[in-house]
């Protein structure tokens, strides 16, 4: 009966596997029942089967629990479903018990926990789940184990003191290098990542510039100095190790954004002058006897050039309905049947014997004027765009002015070309009205304006 009593005022006791059979033998109940007072408890070598049966359901006043160099894998979904309450659970020790995982120590439902030790054990992550129950952990011992990252480890808030000692870290994450680390009572936070096979390339730079920062007034890094490398400079110190991390990814990128610049300057240059490099390539590319060269030779009248075929080219956008039947109708039977002027029509006229571009660009060469018929269609088609062009450019080499513009339906002004908006500002324009007498004052005037020559004494911007 003595006995009894003082079992049941007992705060400190350590247990090995024969003690444990002798309690379960003499009492055959849980420790905490009969030790209901107990605060500190060490339990070594036990068998895992016997656990749940020597520890109890719960233990109101325990503070410190030991449970090492226990077979704790064989058994681990009987430990994990033998939940223990121990709400006064300050301290807990499970190294070196072959646990798989931090999860295996879930039985244990102590909500002030502090420090955790799972030293020499198997574990080789830390899962996120388990870190919100261990938010309130102040010291963290997990030396001898397979860990191989400690990224969410930053989210155990009020860790002072953490071991890693002896794991197979290769790196230290920026996360946990831009952490800002919770002094202790005695100033400073504990780390210890010795033994760990740390990747000594360029990636453990920003983890040798934090060693050697003023971060140590704040941290004390124990057994720093077998901080060393795994690979490629086995066994050398990480701090000693030179790195010639210079990075030229500026410099690359410099270059890459000016050449981007240059190459899209060029294709807008390219763009915006497509036409004078395509008239440079003809003029390059085709007989001499067909161009119209104005040299110390060149007889200045027009009709004594032996390559004029036709007295006007009609640029208009084949596709719009409008044009077309405007083009074939009113103005061919006003000018040819009318007039008798010759002129070439490319929904007429043009032969498909050849590239398209190649036909215009001759037609345009064998007529004494271009005339261009303007409608919102106009400046949006591409080919009337290079009629444009083509015409202006025999402006530019043989100061032969040939455009004649005609309006045939108003233009918005945001749609307006550079080239056709100069062109407006330096020519007369004649628009084609809805009233018969209209329509016949724009025919004499057209008719005028064919008879004009086409030489000038002067240049256009174009």
């Amino acid at each position: 009966m003595g006995d009894d009593a003082q079992i049941v005022t007992l705060k400190y006791l350590h247990l090995k596997m024969e003690s444990t059979h002798y309690l379960k033998n003499t009492h055959n109940t849980p420790i905490c029942q009969f030790a209901p007072h107990l605060e500190h408890a060490f339990l070594q070598d036990m068998n895992s089967d016997t656990f749940a049966d020597v520890i109890g359901e719960t233990c109101a006043h325990l503070q410190v629990l030991n449970i090492t160099r226990c077979d704790c894998t064989s058994a681990a979904e009987n430990i994990e479903q033998a939940q223990v309450d121990l709400p006064q659970l300050r301290s807990l020790n499970m190294s070196q018990n072959g646990l798989k995982a931090v999860s295996q120590i879930r039985f244990v439902k102590a909500p002030l926990l502090q420090v955790l030790d799972l030293s020499y054990n198997e574990i080789s992550t830390i899962e996120d789940e388990i870190v919100y129950l261990l938010s309130n952990l102040t010291h963290l011992y997990m030396a001898g184990n397979k860990l191989t990252t400690m990224a969410n480890i930053i989210e155990l808030k009020f860790l002072v003191t953490l071991d890693l000692a002896d794991n197979q870290l290769k790196s230290v994450p920026n996360e946990f290098l831009n952490h800002t680390f919770n002094p202790s009572p005695l100033g400073y936070y504990t780390l210890d990542l010795s033994g760990n096979p740390f990747d000594c390339t360029c990636v453990i730079e920003p983890f040798q510039n934090w060693i050697a920062s003023d971060i140590k007034v704040y941290l004390r890094i124990t057994s720093e100095g077998m901080y060393t490398c795994g690979h490629p400079h086995t066994g050398i110190s990480v701090s000693s190790i030179q790195l010639d991390c210079t990075s030229y990814l500026g410099v690359y990128l410099g270059l890459g954004i000016a050449s981007g610049i240059i190459v899209t300057l060029i294709a807008a240059l390219l763009v915006k002058y497509r036409w004078h490099i395509k008239y440079g390539y003809f003029l390059l590319t085709h007989k001499r006897n067909n161009w119209q060269y104005l040299d110390d030779d060149y007889n200045m009248d027009e009709n004594a050039n032996n390559s004029i075929q036709y007295d006007a080219y009609i640029g208009y956008n084949e596709t719009s309905d409008y044009e077309e039947s405007w083009v074939l109708n009113d103005l061919r039977l006003s000018m040819e049947n009318g007039k008798q002027c010759k002129l070439f029509i490319k929904g007429r006229d043009l032969i498909p014997s050849g590239p398209k571009v190649d036909a215009i660009f001759e037609a345009i060469q064998n007529s004494r004027k271009t005339i261009l018929i303007l409608t919102p269609q106009f400046v949006e088609d591409e080919w009337c765009y290079f009629e444009m062009q083509t015409a202006l450019m025999t402006l530019f080499h043989d100061n032969m002015d040939v455009i004649i513009l005609v309006l045939l339906q108003e233009i918005p002004d945001d749609k307006l070309t550079m080239s056709l908006r100069q062109l407006l500002c330096k020519k007369d324009l004649l628009k084609w009205p809805d009233d018969r007498f209209g329509q016949d004052l724009f025919w004499r005037r057209l008719h005028a304006e064919m008879q004009k020559s086409s030489q000038v004494d002067r240049h256009f911007d174009v």
